[in-house]
């Protein structure tokens, strides 16, 4: 997924990319996943990026 987000004055200010995995369990009521995201300045230049995973049960 790519966002923009624009300034206040509507200039461009960076693009936000989010890119996630998902791998359901041995059972539908289970999942686990990573999740990367990017900033990038207007000019393509990388200002931060970070990485995570996560895990989910279903609560009945």
């Amino acid at each position: 997924m790519r966002i923009f987000f624009y300034n206040p004055d509507g200039t461009f200010g960076s693009v936000r990319t989010i890119s996630r995995q998902i791998e359901i369990g041995s059972d539908p009521d289970t999942f686990a996943g990573t999740i990367t995201f990017q900033v990038a300045a207007p000019d393509g230049h990388v200002l931060m990026k970070g990485c995570g995973t996560e895990t989910a049960t279903r609560i009945d």
